[in-house]
């Protein structure tokens, strides 16, 4: 009998997985909700491309009078652009399905949760379908970040995927990030003839990259006519007359015909499978927006746990001002020293122990890289091996590697 491998996620990984599965002879079900390819593929990254190759094309015809030639009026038709998109994400769309129902690969549309260790449900438009698996994988990507001080509406308020493209050529955006994301749209929309503001958290642009880099590309973007609002922290956002106004910290107001948030995203894997999920206890090295959100959903109480019953723990705390005002007076949390919460010792106490951390890579012998990236030292006190070696010492202990189903490079996407 051929194994069953039934596969949550159809983005670059799952449908690479999906595909050598296949050809070693796995009876494959691949369960995906919104486009087969990967919605952070098809939906971010090729669009992207597509409308900074226009604004390129769109340069080069602007400095054509310097060779001589007399263009005028040379302009941008964003629905013809949106149509070179759809067709672009159509075609790559079938190929990936043609690919996979060629080998077998049975595809689901819909969405899909874990019952139980083998088995996995599937919501689709027809009703609930339960499939039996000998293996499952969960590669479920991620969405654009949003923060508690914004609520895109698609028109003047957008998220990356409300901008590829928008439904009007912003007269002026304000881009809020100045990660890779938020470059690529000060670039791209500058070409499109848009008036670019960027809000810059950090002294710099690209804040994880070489200062001389970060030097001249700001210096491109300030010869674009870019204005950048260095050293400001964007924290709400007003509609006006005429468009918007982002607030920042320090007291600056930036005031735009659009605004957009690029500022990253956030996986979808761990969050999807246990908001729903009961009486879960928490044990941390650190704590982010995530855990506001699994127990405002009913998700945590702690009565379960065998130790510090009722409570939360954890070392560290990163994120917004929502994780602040969460914790600030919690009864239900107690911060302790990282020889308490990152302790194997501590955690063999506990009854049923399952940790959850990631990595930067993890090779094909399972080895997991934490800590660097290029040659940097990108680890932290988050300590994966201490819970990994808790988990194993744990009664009922069992430690997941959760890492992001893409990465980006020069050249796009590509499955990790």
């Amino acid at each position: 009998m051929s194994l069953r491998f039934v596969i949550i996620g159809g983005g670059p990984a799952g449908t690479q997985a999906a595909t050598s599965a296949a050809r070693l002879g796995a009876d494959v079900t691949l369960i995906e909700r919104d486009i087969v390819g990967g919605a952070a593929h098809l939906w971010d990254c090729v669009p992207s491309k597509a409308m900074i190759a226009t604004g390129g094309r769109l340069d080069t015809i602007e400095d054509s009078n310097g060779m001589g030639l007399r263009v005028t009026d040379a302009s941008v038709d964003l629905e013809a652009v949106r149509e070179r998109i759809a067709r672009i994400t159509d075609r790559l769309e079938h190929h990936n399905r043609t690919l996979l129902e060629s080998q077998g690969v049975e595809i689901v549309r819909g969405t899909g949760r874990l019952l139980d260790d083998h088995t996995v449900v599937a919501t689709t438009e027809d009703g609930e379908r339960t499939f039996a698996a000998d293996a499952v994988m969960v590669s479920t990507g991620s969405r654009p970040r949003i923060p508690e001080w914004a609520s895109p509406d698609g028109d003047r308020v957008l998220t990356t995927r409300d901008s590829y493209p928008p439904k009007v050529l912003p007269e002026h955006v304000i881009v809020v990030g100045s990660g890779v994301t938020g470059v690529e749209f000060v670039h791209m929309f500058s070409s499109f003839g848009s008036r670019v503001t960027l809000i810059v958290s950090r002294q710099q642009v690209l804040p994880t990259k070489d200062p001389e880099v970060a030097a001249v590309l700001e210096e491109d973007f300030l010869q674009r006519g870019v204005r950048l609002y260095k050293g400001a922290r964007a924290i709400g956002i007003d509609r006006t007359e005429g468009g918007v106004a982002v607030r920042c910290d320090d007291g600056r107001s930036a005031e735009g015909s659009h605004c957009v948030l690029a500022i990253g995203s956030i996986p979808n894997t761990v969050l999807s499978l246990l908001r729903d999920r009961r009486r879960l206890g928490i044990h941390s090295a650190l704590l982010t927006d995530a855990i506001v959100e699994l127990v405002e959903a009913g998700a945590v109480t702690g009565e379960t746990k065998s130790i510090d019953t009722g409570k939360m723990v954890a070392g560290l705390l990163f994120g917004t001002d929502r994780l602040y005002r969460f914790v600030d007076g919690n009864p239900d949390l107690l911060m302790r020293p990282i020889r308490y919460t990152h302790a194997p010792a501590t955690m063999a106490r506990f009854d049923t122990f399952v940790t959850i951390n990631t990595g930067v890579e993890v090779d094909l012998t399972g080895q997991v890289n934490a800590e660097m990236a290029g040659g940097d030292y990108v680890g932290g006190v988050t300590g994966l091996v201490d819970y990994v070696r808790g988990a194993r010492v744990a009664a009922n202990g069992r430690s997941i590697i959760a890492l992001t189903s893409t990465a980006r490079t020069r050249s796009g996407t590509i499955s990790r």
